[in-house]
């Protein structure tokens, strides 16, 4: 994966495609307003493995890769 790192291993930023017409969209995630800290640890985990896997099928996309 083509990524810039910010030196903190969780956040990981990835260049812009000039010129790209794509859009790659994941399902919705919801967070409850209750959620207990447990929860948000979950849905935190989601919420990357969600931007991890839009991000392969954006490169995957723009490589010519189905």
């Amino acid at each position: 994966m083509r990524c810039l790192h910010s030196g903190k291993p969780e956040i990981r930023r990835s260049p812009s495609l000039p010129l790209s017409s794509e859009v790659v969209f994941g399902e919705p995630i919801y967070v409850p307003s209750d959620a207990s800290d447990a929860d948000m640890e979950r849905m935190r985990e989601m919420v990357t493995a969600a931007l991890n896997a839009v991000t392969e099928k954006a490169y995957r996309l723009v490589d010519g890769v189905q």
